[in-house]
């Protein structure tokens, strides 16, 4: 049995998400037809995360298990772009152990979501515009309510699917990449449907004083949807960085030196 993984980034402006659908263009779709060219087996492709319609991804991880693999596994990434539109690249790949399961494997996960405060059709791509300055400091101040491990209900959306809403944030901090874009960057072991766009939303809200800081603690903690803010926009959000055990480090060094999410383009910064 061949265990192969790849690592994927994608501009999901123009998908309907990481999974695959019937009738509907995704990720997950175009990779699997990329696959079916050089694999004359069946297979199953996992995804580290599922990622929704317009949202973008820097580092997704994708395993695949098949019993006929004849590709050299340094040419697997040229052979697979070669049959993929240029909005989605594959940058590496690697055989593991038969057991390795990009979903269920992974230890840590982080996004990274963008505001841009001035309209720029260059920018919003990889930015959601909000029309309201924002204040770097109002915004870290507020995240600190959401740091370490809670459930999640109050503020995500239903899945049925999701047996718990319990997740453990490592951390979760902002910068300001130039006069007009300001950068969420959150890490934890795992996420729940819509969690870091309802986290993203709910913050600049409470950072211009529409919501009171100290009561996010304890919305956090009713687990009662109806506290939760507008959930932001697709654009600005990219799965940043998928992390494994220690025995996968060779595919964390490879993570942490070549996947970043990317920074809008700005007049500001040439």
């Amino acid at each position: 049995m061949h265990n192969i993984v790849v690592l994927v980034q994608y501009d999901g402006t123009n998908y309907f998400g990481w999974q695959k659908q019937n009738n509907q263009i995704t990720v997950q779709g175009e990779l699997t037809k990329a696959f079916e060219k050089v694999i004359d087996d069946d297979f199953t492709l996992v995804g580290s995360g599922r990622t929704d319609k317009g949202v973008h991804a820097s580092c997704q991880i994708v395993n695949i298990k098949t019993l006929k693999f004849w590709v050299p596994i340094d040419n697997l990434p040229e052979v697979l772009n070669n049959s993929l539109n240029k909005d989605i690249r594959v940058l590496k790949a690697w055989k593991v152990h038969p057991k390795f399961n990009a979903r269920y494997y992974a230890v840590a996960r982080e996004y990274t979501y963008t505001f841009i405060t001035r309209w720029d059709v260059f920018r919003t791509r990889f930015g959601t515009y909000y029309p309201h300055e924002l204040d770097l400091q109002s915004l870290k101040d507020v995240s600190q309510a959401f740091i370490g491990k809670h459930d999640f209900t109050s503020f995500s959306k239903y899945n049925k699917e999701t047996a718990s809403y319990v997740c453990d944030v490592k951390s979760l901090d902002w910068v300001q990449l130039d006069n007009h874009s300001y950068r969420m960057t959150i890490r934890a072991d795992r996420f729940v449907y819509s969690m870091v766009r309802s986290l993203a939303g709910v913050i600049v809200e409470a950072s211009r004083g529409r919501r009171d800081a100290e009561e996010l603690s304890t919305e956090l903690h009713l687990k009662d949807r109806t506290f939760n803010s507008q959930i932001a926009a697709p654009y600005g959000l990219v799965l940043n960085k998928v992390l494994y055990p220690e025995e996968f480090d060779f595919i964390n060094e490879y993570v942490n030196d070549n996947c970043e999410a990317p920074v809008p383009w700005s007049r500001n910064t040439l």
